[in-house]
């Protein structure tokens, strides 16, 4: 548990000095030469932290989200996200009855659709899924808060990423970060 809340101190903190050095483009005629982009396509690479057997598993997966809205304002934003957890884990949780069961799940596979609500740079995002496993597959709920952080090549950003799993069999605290690239630009022709 301490090691656990080491990384999220150390994940929160990082993601606070990145945040102060992002700078928001306030100038109207270099935004008239900016190249709006509409989607970004995200690899994720972090561990996923199960809370009832405090085990951590390896996790990396692949993000899709499109703009719905402004990129330059308060945005909606609607996306898929797969996820593969490396490793097992057992949770001992009471069933209907009363009784004491164990629950081995191991090399899990998450896909879910979802909704980001984006304040450049902090984006919050939910979604509802599925979590497939070979014993037995879970609906998911996945809530995400993450900073968008780009790089002075504007097609490519930086994405520290917290999230909150949850299932009716566990919870867990998936951490790390993704590296993602924008494309499909709406204003073709203006640099």
């Amino acid at each position: 548990m301490k090691k656990l809340l080491a990384s999220l101190f150390v994940f929160w903190f990082a993601s606070s000095l990145m945040a102060q050095e992002y700078k928001e483009n306030k100038d109207p005629e270099k935004e008239e030469h900016e190249i709006m982009y509409k989607s970004v396509l995200l690899g994720f690479i972090g561990s996923t932290h199960v809370i009832q057997s405090g085990i951590n598993m390896v996790t990396f997966g692949m993000e899709y989200a499109y703009i719905l809205t402004d990129p330059y304002k308060p945005h909606l934003s609607l996306g898929a996200i797969i996820e593969y957890e490396a490793g097992q884990h057992i949770v001992f949780k009471e069933d209907e009855n009363g009784e004491t069961i164990e629950i081995n799940r191991a090399n899990a596979l998450l896909m879910l659709p979802n909704l980001s609500f984006v304040f450049k740079p902090v984006i919050l995002a939910v979604g509802y899924g599925i979590e497939l496993e070979k014993e037995e597959n879970l609906g998911l709920l996945k809530v995400s808060l993450t900073f968008d952080l780009d790089l002075s090549n504007k097609h490519w950003t930086v994405v520290p990423t917290i999230n909150w799993d949850h299932t009716k069999r566990y919870d867990a605290i998936v951490y790390g970060f993704a590296i993602g690239y924008k494309f499909s630009p709406q204003n073709k022709g203006k640099h």
